[in-house]
């Protein structure tokens, strides 16, 4: 119980890690004013919060129809009927009759 088998292959970055962290601890311990440090931080998060694009809140959920005004048509004409001869429905069911 207990005997975890480790895979030579895979890469153990813990040691970089542990580097990593006491290099942070290390720069936190060595600054003088912690409310500079603080102040930075809310800094940082203000410019990040204000990144985003602002969002219409109300336009979800079908409340806002979103539309693009379409040009008005120039020079249209509805099409002419043509009367059609008298021998056409009997032309139109011997092209569409089931054999």
């Amino acid at each position: 119980k207990g005997h975890v088998e480790e895979d030579e292959e895979a890469y153990d970055d813990a040691d970089f890690y542990q580097l990593l962290l006491r290099d942070l601890i290390e720069s936190a311990a060595s600054t003088e004013d912690a409310t500079e440090l603080q102040a930075q931080l809310r800094a940082a998060r203000r410019r990040a919060g204000k990144a985003g694009k602002t969002v219409d809140t109300k336009a979800s959920k079908g409340r806002k129809l979103r539309f693009d005004v379409q040009p008005k048509l120039v020079n249209f004409m509805f099409p002419e009927v043509v009367a059609r001869p008298a021998f056409t429905e009997s032309l139109i069911e011997n092209v569409f009759k089931a054999s």
